[in-house]
C-alpha cells in the first residue's frame, strides 16, 4: 500500500526520498520488535494469539496512517503496521510448517505466500484506480484496515475454539539460544536477509522509478507494483509445482540468478514503461519462490521449534528490509534512484553465490 502511494505521500507531506525511506525503516523496526518474541511465544502458548495480535496492530496502524495530519504520525503508524507483521507473518508460516512435511511443506509455503501476493497485487491497483478517479490515496488505508478487522475476527473465532495444541516438549530438545548460533539456520537467515533487501529495496521504490525514470503517468507508476507482485504470485505457484521435482536449494539458486538478470534488464531500458512492466513482472516471477522455500528449509530443520526458527529467519529478512530500502532512498538523494537501485542486483548476486556454495538438499 505505502510504496504504491509514495508519490502522493511525497506531494502531500512535501517529503524527500530520504523521508520516505524513514517510513520503510519504521515498518521494519516494528517488525523486528515483535517477530522474535512472536516465534518464542507461539511455540510455547500457540500461534493463534500472536496472529490475532498482529491483525489488531496492523488495523490500528492503517487507520492512523489514513487519517494522519503530520509526517511523524505516518512514522508511528508505519511502526504499528510493522509490529503487526512481526506478530503474524512468520507465525502463519510456522503454522503451515506444522501442518505439512517435506516437499508438501515447501509447496504449501509457496502457495500461502502466493495468497500473500494476491493482496500485494490488489493494493497498488486499488491505489492507481483511486488516483484515476481523483480520490485520495488515504481511502485505500481505511479499506485495508477493514480487511485486517475481518482477519482479526477470524483469528479470534479460531482461538475461541481452543483446538490448537502446543508443543512444550520441544523446549527439552532445543533451546532458542542454540538455534540462533546454528550454522545452518544462520546461513539461511543471511540468505533471506539479502533476498528481502533486494525484494523490498526494489518494490519500495518501483513506483517512484517508473514515474521519474521511465516517465510513466502516476496511475501507471502506482500500478507497476501490481505487475511485480503478480509475478511473485505466479512465481510462487510455479515454485510449489517445481518443489516436487527439484531440491529446495537448486530452486533457490536458479531463481536468484534469473531475478538478478531480470532486474538488470529493468534498469537498463530507458523511457519505456511498457517494457518496464514486463521486466517488473519477470523480476517478481523469478524472485517469488525464494522466500517461502528458504523458510520451508528452516522450519524443516527444526519441526518441533517451527515458530522460533521461522521467526529467526524472518527476522533476518526484516533486518535486510530495514537496511537496504532506506539506504537506497538516502543514496538516491545523492546519486539518483536508478544508480542506487543497482544495489539490489549486487546483493542478489551475492545471495546466489552463497546458495551455489551450499549443499543441494536442505536438512529435514
Amino acid at each position: 500500500m505505502t510504496p504504491a502511494s509514495n508519490n502522493e505521500i511525497a506531494q502531500t507531506f512535501d517529503a524527500s526520498l530520504g523521508m520516505l525511506a524513514r517510513l520503510a525503516l519504521a515498518v521494519m523496526v516494528g517488525f523486528l520488535s515483535a517477530v522474535l518474541f512472536a516465534g518464542w511465544y507461539s511455540d510455547k502458548h500457540g500461534k493463534l494469539p500472536t496472529i490475532l495480535a498482529g491483525c489488531i496492530s496492523m488495523m490500528v496502524g492503517l487507520i492512523i496512517f489514513g487519517s494522519a495530519s503530520s509526517f511523524n504520525l505516518l512514522i508511528f503508524a508505519s511502526f504499528l503496521m510493522g509490529l503487526g507483521g512481526g506478530f503474524s507473518e512468520s507465525t502463519c508460516m510456522a503454522l503451515i510448517a506444522d501442518l505439512y512435511n517435506e516437499s508438501r511443506r515447501t509447496a504449501m509455503a509457496n502457495l500461502s505466500q502466493a495468497a500473500f501476493g494476491v493482496g500485494a497485487v490488489i493494493s497498488p491497483l486499488a491505489i492507481g484506480w483511486l488516483l484515476k478517479l481523483g480520490i485520495s490515496f488515504r481511502i485505500g488505508y481505511f479499506g485495508t484496515a477493514l480487511i485486517c478487522a475481518i482477519s482479526a475476527a477470524i483469528a479470534f473465532s479460531a482461538l475461541s475454539m481452543r483446538c490448537e495444541t502446543t508443543r512444550i516438549e520441544s523446549y527439552i530438545n532445543t533451546r532458542w539460544q542454540e538455534l540462533i548460533v546454528d550454522s545452518f539456520v544462520l546461513m539461511l537467515a543471511f540468505g533471506i536477509m539479502l533476498y528481502v533487501g533486494a525484494e523490498i529495496g526494489q518494490s519500495q521504490w518501483l513506483a517512484v522509478y517508473f514515474k521519474h525514470g521511465l516517465n510513466a503517468k502516476r496511475e501507471l507508476a502506482a500500478c507497476s507494483l501490481s505487475f511485480m507482485w503478480f509475478g511473485i504470485l505466479t512465481g510462487r505457484i510455479a515454485g510449489a509445482l517445481a518443489s516436487r521435482i527439484v531440491s529446495e536449494i537448486a530452486l533457490i539458486r536458479l531463481c536468484l540468478v534469473l531475478a538478478a538478470l531480470s532486474q538488470s534488464a529493468l534498469l537498463l531500458i530507458t523511457g519505456s514503461p511498457i517494457f518496464g512492466l514486463v521486466f517488473a513482472f519477470l523480476f517478481g516471477f523469478f524472485l517469488g519462490p525464494v522466500f517461502p522455500t528458504i523458510v520451508s528449509c528452516a522450519s524443516g530443520a527444526y519441526p518441533l521449534r517451527s515458530g522460533t526458527v521461522t521467526s529467526i529467519v524472518v527476522a533476518a529478512g526484516a533486518l535486510g528490509a530495514a537496511i537496504f530500502p532506506p539506504a537506497i532512498g538516502w543514496a538516491a538523494d545523492f546519486v539518483g534512484l536508478k544508480t542506487a537501485l543497482w544495489t539490489c542486483i549486487a546483493i542478489l548476486s551475492i545471495d546466489a553465490g552463497m546458495f551455489a556454495a551450499m549443499r543441494s538438499v536442505c536438512r529435514r
